[in-house]
């Protein structure tokens, strides 16, 4: 579960050790909107599972930046994070079933990031 809670129906669950904390948070200013994702152990340290999904994401997350320049398109940074994503899936032996290409054609990427690359800001 990303998101459990808001200030219509908050979450009352109460932190316990090692569990993940997400944080969703956003703001309007002026017309235009923008929002942040945080996500961090409350112990402080990450379980192997949770260093493997952090890792991953933050791979995805610096390709994507090492990529960036005037004239690329976002879908095709979205496609890229994708990419690293399932690759890195692969590797760990989590994807198995096909190749690459087989996985980027059936839209594999959208089940692990279905928000797309980013919500954009405006």
């Amino acid at each position: 579960v990303l998101l459990c809670g808001h200030a219509g129906e908050p979450n009352d669950k109460l932190v316990k050790d090692g569990v993940p904390l997400w944080f969703d948070m956003g703001s309007e200013y002026a017309g235009y909107t923008a929002d942040v994702t945080l996500s961090y152990p409350a112990n402080g340290k990450f379980t192997e599972k949770q260093k493997f999904v952090y890792q991953t994401c933050l791979d995805a997350n610096l390709k994507v930046q090492s990529e960036l320049k005037p004239g690329v398109s976002w879908t095709d940074m979205h496609r890229l994070a994708e990419e690293v994503i399932i690759k890195k899936f692969m590797e760990k032996g989590l994807l198995h079933n096909g190749t690459l290409e087989d996985m980027k054609e059936a839209h594999l990427g959208a089940i692990f990031m279905p928000h797309g690359l980013g919500h954009l800001i405006g």
